[in-house]
């Protein structure tokens, strides 16, 4: 029975060698056939079409982000132009009303140095005419 069984073996592993061989010739034949040889270059044919449509995609997509980051860059420029106008703008103003206070103060010192003098010269003349004269008789005599 052993034998028996060595020979189904050993009929099943040659049906199967050449059930693959077989199909291995079928699968040859199919490659070299024309019809398949087509089919290869028409696959081919698909995959560049496909990988053209993906690179011209691919550039679209770059050429947007360009100019999405150029809008970007531009409204960045105008945003802080906006900003040095402003603060030269409020500096220029801030310079102007410094200006304008120093000369307030400038004004107003003049007019207490006026005053002063005036109220000075007040007292002096007050105190000028309150005195006697000097080398009058008033010493002479006594």
């Amino acid at each position: 029975m052993a034998r028996s069984l060595d020979v189904d073996f050993a009929e099943r592993r040659d049906s199967a060698v050449n059930s693959r061989l077989a199909l291995v010739k079928k699968m040859q034949e199919r490659m070299a056939s024309p019809e398949s040889e087509a089919r290869a270059a028409e696959h081919r044919k698909i995959v560049q079409a496909r990988n053209k449509r993906d690179a011209a995609k691919e550039e679209a997509r770059r050429q947007e982000q360009a100019r999405l980051a150029a809008i970007r860059a531009a409204e960045q420029a105008r945003i802080e132009a906006e900003r040095r106008a402003r603060e030269e703008e409020e500096r220029l103003r801030f310079e102007a009303e410094r200006a304008a206070e120093e000369a307030r103060l400038e004004a107003e010192r003049a007019r207490l140095a006026a005053s002063s003098s005036a109220r000075a010269a007040r007292a002096l003349a007050d105190i000028m005419s309150a005195r006697p004269k000097r080398g009058g008789g008033e010493r002479r005599q006594a």
